[in-house]
Order: structure tokens, then C-alpha cells, then sequence
């Protein structure tokens, strides 16, 4: 198991839709997003979802048409997106988003790597090897959207230390130690159980990767990149395939 699906299982995967802000306001959200994206299916649409997590994107691909892979290498992620999923057309795939081709041998519409995954990758080599691969993937006029932190821009002292998300029986906080090409990401998690507190720590490391530097790449594979600037609080590419 590496760090990062450690650090999911032991400290997010349990909270994440809560510290995400709830299953219905992210589904709406990225509904919108598609919508204004200009994302359609047509019949016989395929996209394949990268770090799908609980189902925030795919869900709402599936109700516009879309049959979906979803592949995260978080059991319990998985399980809640099967748990929601119903009998919309969403198959869950448990690994590494870097075999998605293996389980989607065919060409796709769309492919997605939503919601900060990027960072998750162990190198920028691994990030350029994705995007080749998602270019592979691709039909032609097939469209890979990608929306992540840019944490390029590095905070300071007491700045490092970030409140998630808080209810009466849950505190999640976290730090950052930031390196030249990554950050390390302390999660510090308080559980109330009647009347005792609990706390669990982990850290995983995510990548800095300028949006200057994931457009260069993308064109470097042959795709057409369009960029909005921010969304959400996160950096947007939308990319196409022209060929």
C-alpha cells in the first residue's frame, strides 16, 4: 500500500465527503461545472473518472449520459460511490490510476483527473506519463480535464496551518512542509466518542506543479489545452484531443 492510499484509509477516506462539504452540494457543483464546460454525451458515450472517490463527478456524468469507469485505489471510497451509484451505468475499478488502460482498453469521450488527484502522483515523470496515456485513450476530439491545488505559491509561519473542516465531534486540521517539487501534508484528526477524545496523525507528500508547467506538458502530448484560471479554489485545464 503506498503513503498516500495509507494516509486515505487511515485518516480521509472515513470523513472525506463530510470534509468535502456533503454528497449533494458537490454533485450539483460539478454538474454546473460540466454544464458550463460544455461536456455532452452523445450515445454511446464513455469517460473514465481518475481518483473517483466517492462518486462527485461520476455520478453526475452517468445522469447526463455517460457510461463511466472509476478507478481509486481507496476501498471505502469505492464502496460509498457503489453504495450511491444505483443502477446508473458506473463501473469501480480498486488500483492505481496509472493502469486505467489497462481496464478501459477502448477509446473514451472523456477522462477525468478531478478534485486535486494530480498532486497525489509520485513524480512530475509520472505526471507526463498520465498525460500520454490519456492522449492514447482519448477518441479523436476527446477531452481530459484536469482540476488540482497549484501549490506553487508557498505559504509562510503560522499561514502553513490549515482548519479543514470542524463539527462538535470532529476537528480536522492540517500542515504543510514545503520542499522544491512537493509538500509534505500532516493530517491531524480529533474523534469525540461520548465523552473522550481521540487523535490520529499521518502525512503524505503531494506535488507543486505550476500551471504554467502541467499546460506545457499537455502540449508537448498533442493536446490543445484551454485554461480557466480557477474554480472552486483550484487551477483548470481542459484539454482536447484534435487528432
Amino acid at each position: 500500500m503506498t503513503s498516500t492510499q495509507n494516509h486515505y484509509e487511515k485518516i480521509l477516506a472515513g470523513h472525506y465527503t463530510w470534509m468535502s462539504g456533503g454528497r449533494r452540494i458537490n454533485q450539483e457543483k460539478n454538474t454546473a461545472f460540466f454544464r458550463d464546460a460544455g461536456i455532452r454525451a452523445k450515445p454511446g458515450s464513455h469517460a473514465v473518472d481518475l481518483g473517483c472517490g466517492p462518486g462527485f463527478h461520476a455520478i453526475p456524468l452517468a445522469h447526463m449520459g455517460f457510461s463511466v469507469t472509476g478507478i481509486d485505489q481507496s476501498a471505502k471510497l469505492l464502496e460509498e460511490l457503489n453504495g450511491e451509484k444505483g443502477d446508473l451505468p458506473i463501473r469501480t475499478i480498486q488500483d492505481d490510476l496509472m493502469n486505467f488502460d489497462r481496464h478501459s482498453p477502448g477509446g473514451s469521450d472523456l477522462i477525468l483527473c478531478m478534485g486535486d488527484t494530480l498532486p497525489h502522483l509520485d513524480s512530475r515523470e509520472t505526471v507526463t506519463r498520465l498525460f500520454e496515456k490519456c492522449y492514447a485513450r482519448l477518441k479523436p476530439e476527446g477531452c481530459f480535464i484536469i482540476t488540482y491545488r497549484d501549490l506553487s505559491d508557498e505559504l509562510i509561519d503560522l499561514d502553513r496551518f490549515i482548519p479543514v473542516r470542524n463539527n462538535e465531534n470532529v476537528i480536522l486540521t492540517c500542515f504543510l512542509e514545503y520542499e522544491d517539487m512537493r509538500i509534505k501534508v500532516h493530517d491531524l484528526l480529533y474523534e469525540r466518542q461520548n465523552t473522550e477524545w481521540t487523535f490520529k496523525k499521518s502525512s503524505y507528500y503531494k506535488l507543486r506543479l505550476p500551471l504554467a508547467w502541467v499546460t506545457r506538458q499537455l502540449e508537448a502530448n498533442g493536446f490543445e489545452p484551454a485554461v480557466s484560471s480557477a474554480w472552486n479554489g483550484m487551477a483548470v485545464v481542459i484539454a482536447t484531443k484534435l487528432r
